[in-house]
């Protein structure tokens, strides 16, 4: 448990209201920045502008309670809030942060403004510095400013809001309180003011689900994001945003390099799910597919620095693994080439941890191999290549990761920061990559050639250089957008650049038409096609609705009102596309247009004006008034509560108003039976029937040979509609063949049954008659 100090009645008489709270917090902040330079670390310019910006969010009194900020890392976010937390020391401060490695970082960087003992909750006694000495005592007696976990700060929310009520909270890597217990405990705390800090504040993916947000990036890529899972949901106010490209280019991290290593593995069939990261390969099953095919992945990295590429054995490289067995062999096989290498992972204690990364920082081990656990708060400034062994779709598993080798060089000397991505032959969806997330899409450019350069005259300790990772002949890369894992909505459909593409059956929904036609417009018309994920997340093939439109009107339709209907559908369903993304998606491509209808439009022969008076927005219901077979009326009401007339209600809209539709009769079928009418059932309580395990066994056979034939037939039957019987091969013949004899055997099998009955019958008769006798 954690030690509490404050009673209740001290926390009652020490309450402030939120507003009151905003405004010490907006004179401390005053004092800062009247004060930067007497610091004991010297503040950034752009970090005086942070600090500003909150100032700002806290001197409107419309300003909302909580709000982020957006810094990449390296460019110091720990430092900026500890300068503010040191002039907040008459106040209570709360720094949750998401590990014990950051818990030491915070609290060192903290004390040097506080200049005191710091507060800590958790399982530790205490925390230590570098040398060893005691900064940070289990409690809070000791300070104002105390520094947590996030598990620690889940665990007991209730206890801390009641015993310690801080009045500002601040999160470091805030991507990691929108979900599960860190966001209900968040919620406990309605008075103190929250500011959260994240390089990756959204949780973007390759992956895009029909209820996802795109959003895009710097170099006008897209990806998705789930609402619930953006900064903006949980944080609400973006403060400063500050990229890692614009940490690059103004010199305040390390140009960065990029080249990739050929793996010849697939990840095609590799399920996806919601993790730690957002949406990304499923964790069990990459580990057992990496592990299976790790040795192929090793033999690529031991060519590398066997054959001396870029120079690997003399430099400081950071591994990344899918697993820890393969963090291991990577380490033990690289160790066999005679480079000093090393492994952590979560298992590895907590000495011979700093022991193995203390030897890193004085390049003592050239290779560090790790999974997870140095992905946030590990600071190596001299670490120089980031080798990404571990695909992901996620972004902030991504540039969490590529983060570790961004800072520039403590010595001041030219550091160009290189990654490494895998490549992975005959995989459609690649995993991400540095040239997806920060070069723009067209450039062509040389394997380890500079991606992100630092600008002439930037204010940052990082100078302009040359990659020293190009070698002559080296091989082009062009950037291409990146594919997209679609996932298709219940509609069959989904949207990408601004245009739809669906499903057979799911195009057949939207246009409202028989799945038949569908498939005809496709094989006529040659529709393009992309290869996307079904809302279970089967694979399957889905066709562009332009294309399908375009095959409708050149090959005809059986009426021309349904077919002035279909390009009416489709236009809507663009425009509500578009109207939809135009604030997310950046400029969409060009889009093939649906063409006009050729037939005649459905013509409004009667408008009747409503008695109905104007009310609020509410869903159109419609109801038939004659069969099918006469003319068709359609009534058009707003069922809805009193009120005024909605906004899209323009004047001439017939909002309010009772349509009639009589379109052109259809014309019945010759063969066509006419359907009877369905006959009065009285229902009546079926007596329970036993059933032995021989007859539940023949149920149960019956069940699946009557499957078995109509799955057969139902498949034959799309055949024949499709193409000619005669154009397939024997199979199709053999799968009839086999059908029919299935049925046959049915049948035998019910006489046998029958006989059988009748047979033991007779005998239990004449058995009965001779003892009568």
């Amino acid at each position: 448990m954690v030690p509490f100090d404050m009673s209740k009645n001290e926390q009652k008489e020490d309450a402030m209201t939120h507003a009151e709270i905003r405004r010490a917090l907006a004179e401390r902040l005053r004092a800062l920045l009247g004060a930067h330079q007497n610091l004991p670390i010297s503040l950034r310019p752009y970090q005086l502008e942070t600090l500003r910006a909150i100032l700002s969010l806290l001197e409107d009194p419309e300003g909302s309670r909580r709000g982020y900020v957006e810094h990449a890392t390296g460019l110091g976010k720990t430092v900026l809030f500890a300068a503010l937390a040191g002039f907040c020391t008459d106040l209570r401060v709360l720094i949750v942060v998401p590990s014990l490695i950051l818990v030491e970082q915070t609290a060192r960087a903290a004390v040097k403004f506080t200049g005191g003992m710091l507060g800590y909750l958790g399982s530790n006694p205490s925390v230590t510095d570098e040398r060893g000495q005691v900064i940070a005592m289990r409690g809070h007696k000791f300070s104002n400013v105390v520094v947590t976990t996030d598990e620690s700060f889940a665990r007991s929310p209730r206890r801390i809001a009641e015993e310690f009520n801080p009045h500002l909270i601040v999160f470091d890597e805030c991507h990691w309180a929108y979900t599960g217990k860190s966001s209900w405990a968040l919620t406990l705390f309605p008075e103190s003011v929250i500011i959260g800090f994240s390089a990756t504040p959204d949780y973007l993916t390759t992956t895009a689900r029909s209820d996802y947000t795109p959003v895009a990036l710097d170099n006008g890529q897209t990806l998705y994001a789930p609402p619930a899972r953006l900064a903006q949901h949980e944080f609400g106010t973006l403060i400063d945003k500050r990229t890692v490209p614009w940490g690059v280019s103004q010199g305040w991290l390390a140009p960065l390099a990029w080249s990739r290593v050929e793996f010849d593995v697939s990840l095609d069939g590799l399920p996806v799910n919601e993790g730690e990261g957002g949406m990304d390969y499923q964790v069990n099953a990459l580990t057992r597919y990496m592990e299976q095919e790790w040795w192929r992945m090793m033999r690529a990295i031991r060519r590398v620095y066997g054959e001396g590429r870029y120079g690997l054995a003399n430099r400081q490289v950071f591994a990344v693994c899918p697993s820890v067995v393969a963090a291991n062999e990577l380490a033990r096989a690289i160790s066999e080439l005679g480079v000093s290498s090393a492994c952590i992972t979560g298992h590895t204690p907590g000495q011979e941890r700093h022991r193995i990364l203390r030897a890193y920082a004085r390049n003592e081990v050239r290779l560090l191999t790790s999974v997870m656990v140095l992905r946030e708060g590990w600071d190596a400034p001299n670490a120089e290549v980031c080798l990404m062994m571990r695909p992901t779709k996620s972004r902030v598993l991504y540039v969490q990761a590529v983060g570790r080798v961004l800072r520039p060089s403590p010595d001041g000397k030219d550091k160009v920061a290189l990654v490494l991505d895998g490549h992975f032959r005959d995989t459609i969806f690649q995993p991400l990559s540095a040239p997806v997330l920060f070069a723009p899409v067209g450039r062509t450019m040389a394997m380890g050639e500079i991606i992100l350069q630092v600008n002439q005259g930037a204010a940052g300790p990082a100078r302009p250089v040359k990659s020293p990772y190009v070698v002559d002949g080296a091989d082009t890369y062009t950037v291409e957008p990146i594919a997209l894992e679609h996932h298709a909505g219940k509609d069959g459909t989904f949207v990408d650049n601004g245009e739809i593409w669906g499903s057979e059956r799911g195009l057949a929904k939207k246009l409202g038409v028989d799945i038949h036609y569908i498939q005809t417009w496709v094989i006529h018309s040659k529709a393009r096609t992309r290869v996307a994920k079904t809302e279970t997340g089967q694979t399957a093939t889905f066709y562009a609705l332009s294309d399908v439109v375009a095959a409708a009107h050149t090959t005809g339709y059986h009426s021309d009102v349904q077919s002035g209907a279909i390009a009416d559908r489709a236009k809507a369903a663009l425009a509500e596309v578009r109207q939809r993304s135009v604030a997310a998606l950046p400029a969409p491509k060009a889009v093939k247009e649906i063409p006009a209808a050729v037939a005649q439009p459905v013509v409004i022969e009667k408008v009747v004006p409503s008695p109905v008076t104007p009310r609020v927005s509410a869903p159109v219901q419609l109801e038939l008034k004659a069969p099918v077979s006469g003319s068709l009326v359609v009534e058009k009401r707003e069922v809805q509560p009193e009120g005024v007339a909605p906004p899209w209600a323009a004047a001439g809209s017939g909002w309010g108003q009772v349509i009639e539709f009589r379109p052109r009769p259809v014309r019945p079928s010759p063969k066509a039976r006419p359907v009877a009418a369905p006959a009065t059932v009285v229902p009546t309580k079926a007596k329970p029937r036993k059933k032995t395990r021989k007859a539940e066994a023949q149920s149960d056979l019956r069940g699946l040979r009557r499957g078995w034939i109509s799955a057969a037939q139902s498949v034959l039957g799309k055949i024949q509609r499709r193409v000619d019987l005669r154009t397939q091969d024997r199979k199709v013949r053999e799968l009839l063949r086999i059908a029919k004899e299935l049925a046959r055997l049915e049948r035998s099998g019910t006489r046998k049954v029958r006989r059988k009955k009748h047979h033991t019958l007779r005998v239990k008769n004449a058995k009965a008659a001779g003892e009568d006798e």
